[in-house]
Formats: C-alpha cells, structure tokens, sequence
C-alpha cells in the first residue's frame, strides 16, 4: 500500500467515526428533549405552588390577628364580649377570684 491510500484510510476512518459520534449524541439529545420540557413545566409549576403557598401563610397570619378574631366573633358569630372573666389560681392555691370586666 501507498502512503497516499493509507492517509486516506485514516481520513476516512476519522470522518466515519466522527459522523457516527454525531449521529449517536443527536439520538441522545432527541431522547432528552421530552425530559427537559416535563422538567421546566414541573419546575413552573413548583413556583406557582410555593407563590400560592407564600399567600396562603400570609392569609393565615391576617386571619390569626386577634383584631379579626375579635370582629369574625362579633360580626358573624353575634357573640359579645363577657361581662365577667373568671381567673383560676394553680392546684397549690385553691382560691377562686372574679374579676367584672370594664
């Protein structure tokens, strides 16, 4: 054999390798792409559950606040405040006392 056929063998060798690398690495990324989508519509949808959730706690914070407890009680429940507030002393002191509310 020549040095001429010989290169070309090379040649050639390198160009077939390196088309079927390319072919194998396009399958590869054919097969990934339908991964990356569900990845980034799963990744969307964890931002809306944790913006949803960041409202929900501070809807709970609001709902918590004893000035709206206060006002649900009087304005929906039609409970008033108590005339009397009664405090019970610990086990090791057995006295009762009434206090009447302002």
């Amino acid at each position: 054999m020549t040095i001429r056929r010989v290169r070309l063998r090379f040649y050639v060798t390198i160009y077939t390798a390196t088309a079927v690398l390319a072919v194998i690495g396009l399958a590869i990324n054919i097969q990934t792409i339908p991964i990356n989508e569900n990845i980034q519509k799963l990744s969307m949808r964890t931002k809306v559950f944790r913006d949803e959730n960041q409202q929900l706690k501070l809807k709970l914070l609001n709902t918590t606040r004893l000035e709206i407890v206060d006002q649900i009680a009087t304005e929906r429940l039609s409970m008033q405040p108590p005339d009397q507030i009664r405090y019970i002393q610990e086990k090791d002191k057995p006295n009762v006392f009434n206090h009447t509310a302002p």
